[in-house]
């Protein structure tokens, strides 16, 4: 949190930040752990909030704020900043180590058909998680797996495997 606050001196009301923790705690929550079901044409995810709520967190949309907004008088708005801090640092900082990549050295598994994966979008807004399944795999040169299509809940999709993070392995 000191990281998003920004400097040690910045004076952030009790209220907004909890506004900011409550925030955190959804995008938390809401991030895909497991399939809930053994059907490649489900990719409803289980959440942290099923085993908290019994359901799927409510997530509320989230407006359009500037960075500007940071000093804000409107403690909401500013609160509303930190948090979209806080998703542009967990997308950055957690959605690597699910795109584990080693050196070329060590052979990893290839993205197969049916594989349940997490599509990378900076762009997405916060607490979005786009979820997929691998329709199809195309192969490089070298015989590896280098881009799938990946079907969505809405469309269906041609990624590199480097924006693609591999939630479960097909059976």
């Amino acid at each position: 949190m000191k990281a998003i606050i920004g400097h040690p001196h910045a004076f952030v009301k009790r209220e907004t930040l909890r506004t900011v923790f409550a925030e955190a705690a959804g995008i938390l929550n809401s991030r895909p752990l497991c399939p809930s079901s053994e059907d490649p044409n489900d990719c409803e995810p289980i959440t942290p909030s099923h085993f908290l709520q019994q359901r799927q967190g409510l997530a509320v949309p989230p407006g359009l704020f500037q960075d500007t907004e940071i000093h804000s008088r409107k403690q909401w708005r500013r609160g509303q900043v930190l948090a979209n801090h806080f998703w542009a640092r967990w997308i950055r900082e957690y959605l690597p180590i699910l795109q584990e990549r080693k050196k070329w050295m060590t052979k990893k598994p290839n993205l197969r058909v049916n594989d349940l994966v997490l599509l990378v979008d900076t762009t997405q807004p916060r607490g979005h998680w786009h979820l997929g399944r691998v329709t199809k795999v195309f192969f490089g040169a070298d015989g590896l797996v280098r881009t799938a299509e990946v079907k969505t809940k809405i469309s269906t999709l041609v990624r590199p495997i480097s924006k693609l993070c591999l939630l479960e392995e097909a059976l």
